[in-house]
């Protein structure tokens, strides 16, 4: 059988060298260079890659081993890399640090931990893309993390999927580490971490990336997401020359979620979510069906949930909404009536002021009020209920809760938590009667209503 590769080139200088490709499309180099492993790394993107001109960056120190010789590693598919090298004694004035010795290591790729489980939650918030997992897992022997070491670490990736007897498996999101806490006397080790929304578009701030030019709009949602290191993730695009085109410039200490927000606050319609399966998708709520994901679920009270917590508040409930803005002669105020739903007693003038840029056109800030007010005749109750698992409740999903005599409740899932282990797998879920399936809830309704000035960008027009 005759090899023919389709590029070859000199990738540098070092000591016994040594390169593996791992099933995520990565390459590593590795070298003894000064009697230490340095590593260095190349993740190509997605879609065509040129292999022709791969860029590695900054090296790296591999181990905490010194005086090293004899290196010798490679790949094992599906399960990491293997490394065998001979250290030499290390001495620091006389004192000897490390002996002589062989040496073996294996660096995981990927590993089950579902063995080792004993509970895992994950929560999920409307108004949020964050998503937060906890879980405890049995530590037996310090296996999974010890005093010295730790085979969990912050910044590791968790892919999460929930099998039932022979079923395939479901992803229940992908999280990065935040925490690892263990105790020498203790059994169990504790694992705390957040999804790719809170580790890299949370965590990170903008820096030297912090100026997007005046260009087709959906360019710079790419470019932000391309900056900030996410590498699956799918936007909603156009080939139409004349398409709107946006600019705007952040200060460098502009997180990256915040910078997202306020350009996604830019476009009509427009959200951002990320995916079970951890992919971060950004479209019109209105004509990009990837970001269309939520569904309508009807649930018999008693039988498929159970009632836990039933709140009802008048506090986002009012009489009127009204809508003023200023104009060339004053104040102008515009009001839409609120036909209240719930059979309450409420002050007949209390009202929500909402205050719109100068000079809007009084026919859409009506339409506007008259769509807010229409949403708030059903708020009021919040109920949270309680069943067996359900891995496909999303937030924003429907819920029509009816119960043996016939009534029914009618909202949005507004948050969601999944309990799995081996004490048993349910899903926890709060039902808002105020809120819409497919729709912003009031407060971020009302936020893109107006489009206050929030001092986070200044707009760039060429």
């Amino acid at each position: 059988m005759e090899l023919i590769f389709e590029h070859t080139a000199n990738l540098g200088q070092g000591a016994e060298p040594a390169a593996v490709h791992l099933d995520d499309n990565s390459v590593y180099l590795f070298d003894v260079a000064g009697g230490r492993l340095r590593a260095r790394q190349w993740k190509p993107g997605a879609g065509d890659v040129d292999w022709s001109a791969p860029e590695f960056g900054e090296g790296f120190i591999g181990t905490a081993d010194k005086n090293m010789s004899l290196l010798r590693i490679k790949s094992v598919p599906r399960v990491g890399i293997f490394g065998a090298w001979h250290q030499g004694e290390v001495l620091k004035d006389d004192v000897v640090l490390s002996p002589e010795r062989q040496r073996f290591a294996i660096w995981d790729a990927k590993t089950d931990f579902s063995k080792y489980l004993s509970d895992c939650t994950i929560e999920m918030t409307q108004g949020s893309p964050i998503a937060s997992f906890s879980m405890t897992l049995e530590n037996p022997k310090q296996l999974i993390s010890g005093e010295q070491a730790s085979r969990i670490s912050p910044g590791m990736k968790v892919e999460l999927f929930l099998k039932l007897g022979n079923s395939e498996e479901y992803p229940m999101g992908v999280q990065y580490v935040d925490r690892v806490n263990m105790g020498v006397t203790k059994t169990h080790a504790a694992v705390e971490g957040r999804s790719i929304s809170g580790k890299l578009l949370r965590d990170q701030s903008l820096n030297e990336n912090h100026a997007f030019p005046f260009q087709t709009y959906y360019l710079n949602v790419v470019k932000l997401l391309r900056d900030a290191g996410i590498e699956n993730y799918d936007v909603q695009s156009t080939t139409d020359p004349n398409a709107w085109k946006f600019g705007i410039l952040f200060t460098p200490e502009t997180g990256v979620l915040d910078a997202l927000n306020e350009l996604i606050k830019a476009a009509l319609n427009w959200v951002m979510l990320e995916t079970m399966e951890g992919r971060i998708v950004v479209g019109s709520a209105v004509s990009y069906p990837p970001v269309q994901v939520n569904s309508a679920y009807t649930f018999e009270r008693g039988r498929d949930v159970w009632s836990r917590d039933i709140a009802r508040d008048d506090e986002g409930i009012y009489a009127k909404v009204c809508g003023r803005f200023n104009t060339a002669t004053g104040m102008s105020y515009l009001y839409s009536p609120v036909t209240v739903e719930q059979m309450w007693i409420l002050a007949p003038q209390k009202t929500l002021h909402i205050q719109f840029p100068d000079n809007s056109d009084s026919t859409e800030v009506q339409a506007i009020i008259g769509g807010i007010a229409a949403r708030l005749s059903e708020a009021g109750v919040v109920e949270t209920f309680v069943g067996p698992v359900r891995p496909h409740l999303l937030v924003g999903d429907e819920a029509r809760i009816i119960s043996d005599d016939g009534t029914q409740i009618l909202g949005i899932v507004t948050t969601v938590r999944h309990t799995l282990g081996k004490n048993g797998f349910m899903t926890e879920f709060t039902v808002d009667s105020g809120a819409e399936k497919g729709r912003l809830n009031i407060r971020d309704l009302i936020d893109r209503a107006i489009k206050p000035e929030s001092g986070r960008g200044k707009r760039v027009f060429k």
